[in-house]
């Protein structure tokens, strides 16, 4: 090698080496700092992320992996795949080529922990929300094993959870207990996703089939409540349809999602008008004084997963303001921007009760996380609109 290409080479494992410590370079910063409350302001969009990644983020030999509290554990696979998606917004939100590293990293510790195998996982639900994060990591790194990951897990997925039961639809878990919103929704997603970058018209038939039966079945044209799930009645071999109608921002969240994706490649007015339902619905009756609401139980665990559902709601909602150029959003986000900034402790963490102030308690990483989501996509107008597909390789 020539002393010339030698020096390039150097001087780009020495940017590689430059931007991962940009990401990962910190004291390890922990909750256990004395809570208080911070003036507004104070926390961006990029601290808070740093303060998240000082927090929570292991690393070794190349990938990275979150603990599933301050105070250690794994995060689950699911869990895992939506804190990537965290980077992924921070990626599109700033361009910062940092980011785009730490997608990679994380990418890899997933794999560490879990294979490429994921269909061992039995929630169908998981597996889909994981394919939409590969496919929005093929989409900024143009990489096409994210791609092909998207889409063998989705297409194994969809063959084993789809049946007519119930008028259609995904079953929730390998046990087909339940058909629920939080499949059929980024399943719908996922479906478009695919069509939008492989061109394949079997996977806009599968979005279009797996949104009408959602909306068919789970969500309420008049008042825009997306409701949880439908199952069978409780006798043997019973026909009967049972719906929850429990709200969750999540599924509001993928519904819009959805809906905007579908109204994007189709130009059908009526994905657009769900969407704005579905959108309103969350801003009038989910939040509490405008703050979007805690969805955690009396009793926390953190094993739930309801403290990470308002981030998987702000990324879609926000995509789909952005994407339509929707006015009148900005000051009910601004409300909840505040909100994250005068309660976060001095660690820079904001829980999931964003009207409540975070203080020196054992924290979650997901509950945590949909502050920092938030944050990334705020102010909605401003956020970077969603790439285009990358052309099929």
């Amino acid at each position: 090698m020539s002393r010339r290409r030698a020096v390039v080479a150097a001087t780009a494992l020495l940017s590689t080496a430059l931007l991962v410590a940009a990401v990962f370079d910190h004291t390890p910063m922990t909750p256990s700092a004395a809570g208080h409350p911070r003036a507004a302001g104070a926390i961006t969009a990029d601290s808070a992320l740093k303060a998240f990644n000082d927090a929570f983020l292991m690393q070794s030999h190349g990938s990275g992996y979150y603990r599933l509290t301050s105070a250690g554990g794994l995060a689950s696979f699911f869990k895992q795949t939506e804190i990537i998606e965290m980077a992924e917004d921070a990626y599109q939100r700033s361009k910062d080529p940092a980011y785009k590293t730490l997608i990679g990293v994380l990418y890899q510790g997933l794999i560490a922990h879990h294979g490429t195998n994921w269909l061992r996982n039995p929630s169908n639900d998981d597996l889909m929300w994981a394919s939409i994060m590969c496919l929005r990591a093929y989409r900024i790194t143009g990489s096409l094993p994210y791609l092909r990951q998207a889409k063998s897990t989705f297409d194994r997925t969809y063959a084993r959870a789809w049946s007519t039961a119930l008028g259609g639809g995904l079953w929730n878990t390998s046990g087909h207990l339940g058909k629920n919103t939080c499949v059929n929704a980024p399943a719908a997603i996922a479906a478009a996703m695919l069509y939008q970058s492989l061109h394949k018209a079997p996977y806009l038939t599968k979005a279009k089939r797996l949104y009408a039966w959602l909306t068919r079945t789970l969500y309420d044209p008049t008042t825009g409540a997306v409701f949880d799930h439908a199952s069978l009645g409780p006798s043997r071999g019973s026909k009967q349809m049972l719906v929850d109608r429990t709200t969750f921002t999540y599924n509001q969240g993928g519904l819009i999602g959805a809906a905007d994706l579908l109204y994007r490649i189709t130009s059908q007015r009526r994905y657009y008008t769900d969407a704005l339902k579905a959108l309103q619905f969350t801003r009038d009756q989910l939040t509490t004084g405008g703050i979007l609401r805690s969805e955690m139980p009396a009793r926390p665990s953190p094993w739930l997963s309801s403290g990470g559902f308002k981030g998987m709601f702000v990324r879609w909602a926000s995509t789909f303001i952005n994407d339509n150029h929707i006015p009148g959003y900005e000051t009910w986000f601004r409300e909840n921007v505040i909100a994250v900034q005068s309660h976060s402790n001095a660690a820079g963490l904001m829980d999931e009760d964003w009207s409540a102030q975070t203080g020196t308690e054992t924290l979650s990483a997901f509950s945590c996380s949909s502050a920092v989501v938030l944050l990334q996509w705020y102010p909605p107008a401003a956020a970077v609109r969603s790439p285009p597909a990358a052309a099929p390789g």
